[in-house]
């Protein structure tokens, strides 16, 4: 079975496997996960030949499949040393020194005979060692909660490093005390500031820390196995991994978008469960408070439900487990954000992920014409998702339905409308079926290559055609950010290398590789073996697409997106393909630019906007947090009051009262998405006010509507 790289970017080609003994990026829609077979007290790994000879299986296919090509060699070896200890212990709080300083000396140029063989002698060894240390270290905590909860005052000057995983392993014994007791007592300030009652803090930490010990001397041998063959695996990109048969279900679970649960893709970051991104026309989605980057803390079930299960440290699986759950019930979600928690939980109704609730959807607005003084019909289609029903396309049905039979009836509408211009409207589209990207482009462009598709044995192919009648000739402006992923940045290059409209908004994900699900005889192995890229040559991979006039953008590119993924394929660029120019758009951007900027100079929610971004830039950038209770109170308040600040600013622009509390900003926020009305879309006003300037230099220019040629 192919996975094409144009699936949800979530589900499809961006779903890793069990780094840390769980499935990396799980989309949370459906029927409960098992629990794994509980082994007391030791470090399980297999001793049947199983794992020998399934690891030599995983390494051929990697060596003739992959596209990426890297010998077995001591090289990789290193590499993956050091790619396994930071999956053990990525906040470098478990090994010793002195452990580090061993495996060096022993493992660093053994790894490659290990996986060459079959033998993973030293693997297990290097995991022994991690099993000990975390155990006690585990045993040690649990030991130290009572006294700690019970004498600590919060009152002196120390602070806790927030980012360690550039940091010194400890030295010794005496040092792991040290980092450890700070980190505890991070944990226990965090449940003081929450709100938490100073009864239950105490039981809450107990049950975190004996729920992790419980959980590692439970892990199976498949479990610490796929810890490290993914380890391997990942060296040679993110989306490449082995997936157990236990792991396989789970992978099949992600790709029934009928199945039941609140639509959000997550993944393992440390000990926390964090918020990949949302499936759109999900719950999660709908609701519109969980956002991409979360941090889910607790989880509780039913709407006014408070038992909360604390799940920090939790493996991703059981996390998943207890989000999931039948149709039309609820879950409460625990959320930290920007190392924040929420001021209120996150409640969810649990739904179905239909197909009709990513359709394509229309408006229209008016924006003024400052060159004629009238005003301009703009028609806005929104498109969430790149969508077929397979199901309905195989019975045969005509009017199965497609994004772009969706979209072709409502440029028709638009155009029984008389409207000046189109916008797509492409954010947070996580791509979808690589058929209805070609095709949609078919509407928009008459001939020509949509796609290239460069195979791991350096064949291109150029099948991806449009060939159709173009049903819409006019203005177009294509709106995209960084959430925008695989068959999106495929529809937006394609517009943008024939110049046919203008691309506007935020650089996409860069999400332009193409995955093969193989069968082993234990599992499947998931593995990259083409590379996407646009008619021009260029790769959409890892730089994505880059606007033609950009907006800026909360999501940080280096913490979201194809190039925040280590071992990431690089961007790169292949021989051309034959293709016509529309315009000669690069003409014109400076213009468009400057128009552009003239707007922005004296528009409040623009300012406000750059200044959220780099708020919000500083609280990633922290790199130590206060371990005392006044001072961090007084931080969780002035962020706070930034954030009413900033929503006052805009209100008063509209004449609106000002917001006092944090549960205010929420609560607006919410009607404003489910009112749904443009004018609360500034960027999405700014993208029709870019193509209002577009079709006024179009009006002047004969050739901005025709053809000037064909580009090579």
């Amino acid at each position: 079975m192919t996975i094409p790289a144009i699936g949800t970017q979530s589900s499809s080609s961006c779903t890793r496997a069990a780094l840390r003994g769980v499935f990396t990026l799980l989309l949370v829609l459906g029927a409960a996960i098992s629990h794994a077979e509980t082994i007391p007290n030791k470090a399980a790994w297999s001793d049947d030949g199983s794992q020998q000879a399934l690891t030599k299986e995983i390494v051929e296919i990697m060596q003739a499949q992959h596209f990426r090509k890297m010998p077995i060699d001591d090289a990789l070896s290193s590499m993956l040393l050091d790619n396994y200890l930071k999956v053990l212990d990525p906040k470098r709080m478990i090994f010793l020194q002195s452990d580090i300083d061993e495996f060096d000396t022993k493992y660093r140029a053994a790894l490659d005979n290990d996986l060459q063989s079959g033998k993973l002698t030293s693997a297990e060894a290097i995991y022994q060692r991690y099993y000990d240390r975390f155990s006690s270290r585990l045993q040690w905590a649990i030991q130290q909660i009572e006294p700690m909860v019970k004498n600590e005052t919060f009152t002196g000057e120390e602070s806790i490093q927030v980012d360690r995983k550039n940091s010194p392993w400890p030295a010794d014994k005496a040092a792991a005390d040290a980092l450890w007791a700070d980190y505890l007592k991070n944990d226990i300030l965090n449940l003081r500031i929450a709100d938490k009652p100073t009864e239950n803090i105490g039981a809450t930490l107990l049950r975190r820390y004996k729920s992790q010990l419980e959980r590692l001397n439970r892990q199976t041998a498949m479990e610490n196995y796929e810890i490290f063959i993914n380890a391997y695996t990942e060296l040679y990109d993110p989306h490449t991994d082995y997936m157990s048969p236990k792991s396989t279900r789970d992978f099949d679970v992600t790709m029934a978008l009928s199945l039941e649960g609140i639509g959000a893709v997550l993944e393992k970051e440390d000990e926390n469960t964090k918020v990949s991104r949302l499936v759109t026309g999900g719950p999660a989605d709908k609701e519109g408070e969980l956002k991409a980057g979360d941090q889910i803390t607790g989880i509780a079930q039913g709407q006014t439900g408070e038992e909360w299960e604390d799940v920090i440290g939790w493996p991703l699986d059981e996390v998943v487990d207890l989000i999931r759950g039948k149709a039309n019930t609820w879950v409460k979600l625990q959320v930290k954000r920007n190392g924040q928690l929420l001021a209120k939980p996150i409640v969810i109704r649990r739904e179905k992920v239909k197909l009709e609730d990513q359709a394509a959807s229309q408006k229209v607005i008016e924006i003024p014409d400052v060159k004629t003084g009238k005003n301009l019909k703009i028609g806005i289609i929104t498109i969430p998702a790149f969508y077929l029903d397979f199901d309905a396309m195989r019975r045969g049905e005509a009017d199965a339905k497609s994004t772009t039979r969706d979209v072709a009836k409502i440029l028709n509408t638009l155009a029984a409308q008389q409207i000046d211009g189109v916008v797509i409207d492409l954010r947070n589209n996580g791509g979808g079926s690589l058929l209805e990207a070609t095709q949609l482009t078919d509407l928009f462009i008459d001939q020509g290559p949509v796609v290239q598709i460069l195979s791991a044995d350096n064949h291109v192919d150029r099948r991806n055609r449009a060939i159709g009648t173009v049903n819409y000739n006019g203005p177009l402006v294509v709106l995209v950010n960084h959430l925008s992923a695989s068959a999106s940045e495929i529809f937006a290059g394609a517009i943008q290398d024939y110049q046919r409209g203008l691309i506007v908004g935020d650089q996409t994900f860069g999400k332009g590789t193409v995955q093969t699900l193989i069968p082993m005889k234990e599992g499947k192995l998931k593995i990259t073996e083409a590379k996407f890229y646009r008619v021009s040559g260029d790769s959409t991979q890892h730089r994505g697409v880059v606007p033609d006039i950009s907006f800026p953008a909360l999501l940080p590119y280096s913490e979201i997106g194809e190039s925040a993924l280590e071992h990431a394929l690089p961007w790169d660029k292949i021989q051309s393909a034959p293709h016509y120019r529309f315009a000669d758009i690069p003409a014109f951007i400076p213009q468009l630019q400057a128009d552009h900027e003239r707007r922005m100079q004296n528009n409040v929610e623009y300012k406000v906007l750059l200044e959220r971004r780099d708020w919000v830039e500083a609280l990633r950038n922290r790199k130590t947090l206060p371990l005392n209770l006044a001072k961090r109170e007084q931080l969780k308040d002035s962020d706070d009051k930034r954030l009413i600040d900033f929503t006052n600013v805009v209100r008063a622009v509209k004449g609106e009262k000002p917001l006092k509390t944090i549960a205010d900003v929420d609560d607006d926020a919410q009607k404003r998405r489910d009112a749904k009305n443009p004018k609360d879309d500034f960027l999405l006003m700014e993208s029709a006010n870019i193509l209002g300037d577009w079709i006024d230099l179009q009006k002047n220019n004969v050739q901005m509507s025709a053809s000037i040629g064909v580009a090579h």
